[in-house]
């Protein structure tokens, strides 16, 4: 969701008025599960 949140945000600045924009994306992120032990890790300093 981040992602799209700065693409959304870039192309808001540039559309024009009353323009539209159409985000595509994947849920591969979702089909393939991640260790719990690696998704809880901090990232390092």
């Amino acid at each position: 969701m981040v992602g799209t949140g700065y693409a959304v945000d870039a192309f808001g600045e540039v559309m024009a008025a009353g323009g539209a924009g159409l985000i595509i994306s994947s849920q591969a992120a979702y089909m393939y599960p991640i260790p719990n032990n690696v998704e809880v890790q901090q990232p390092s300093a």
